[in-house]
């Protein structure tokens, strides 16, 4: 439910866990997405409110897409689902409104780059938009003639466009497909990049909402002095979180 319009939070029934958003502008239009494969159910709803301040409404999708816990290719398939409802409803949200700037936001628990970790028989629900992974997804590729893809498509181009895959496919911009090696989440010895923010091509026109830059925010208190995310004690109580925030920054352009 919402407080003064400018707090929602979404979980499914009885799960200790959700997806929620605060803002100091009002938020309108609240709705939460679930979606499911082979009988599960997707751990959190996608959670998509709108912001209608300007001259085109910003749609957001808050996102908490199900962690690797289990497998990999055992959990893929839900994170696959969850990329499915984001598509469905920027298919509708297009359909109705053409233009529409959209945000795909949160811990999304993978990256693009992990289509190259596999033996590529496990698609991600994240692909980039390169000639081997559009040869890779050859399947998931023509299942968008067909009906609504389970993956969303990310470039380091702005604005984004798809240059290797249909042009129906939704394609965002992601900031790390231009930072290589560095990441929000430390496992394993290594940085990976599973925290997201996903901005489709209709902030980059110069118009209204646009894009003007993105941070990792790897700096105290949100790492510790070996410079790793200071991550959540809950015997101690000390510590914030194991992932770093990010930070994006939107400016408002007059219209034509």
């Amino acid at each position: 439910e919402g407080v003064k319009g400018w707090t929602f939070f979404a979980a499914n029934a009885g799960a200790p866990l959700g997806v929620g958003i605060l803002s100091k502008i009002p938020l309108e239009q609240p709705r939460a997405h679930s979606g499911s494969d082979g009988g599960s159910v997707i751990p959190r709803p996608v959670l998509e409110v709108r912001i209608s301040a300007g001259e085109k409404p910003l749609v957001l999708f808050i996102c908490h897409w199900k962690s690797k816990i289990g497998g990999e290719a055992e959990t893929e398939p839900l994170r696959r689902s969850a990329a499915r409802v984001i598509n469905r409803r920027i298919q509708e949200l297009t359909a109705e409104r053409p233009g529409i700037p959209c945000i795909v936001m949160g811990d999304l628990n993978e990256s693009a780059a992990d289509l190259y970790r596999r033996d590529g028989g496990l698609l991600p629900a994240l692909l980039p938009d390169d000639p081997q992974a559009a040869e890779r997804a050859g399947i998931a590729v023509q299942a968008l003639a067909k009906g609504v893809p389970d993956f969303l498509l990310v470039s380091g181009q702005k604005p984004p466009a798809a240059r290797f895959f249909p042009k129906n496919a939704a394609v965002f911009y992601s900031p790390w497909e231009t930072l290589p090696g560095l990441g929000s989440y430390y496992y394993k010895n290594a940085w990976e990049p599973i925290d997201h923010f996903l901005l489709s091509a209709d902030l980059f026109d110069r118009r209204d909402w646009e894009y003007q830059g993105w941070e990792v925010l790897a700096r105290q208190p949100f790492i510790n002095a070996a410079g790793r995310p200071n991550a959540y004690n809950p015997r101690t109580g000390n510590g914030l979180s194991d992932h770093l925030p990010l930070a994006l920054t939107l400016i408002r352009l007059p219209g034509e």
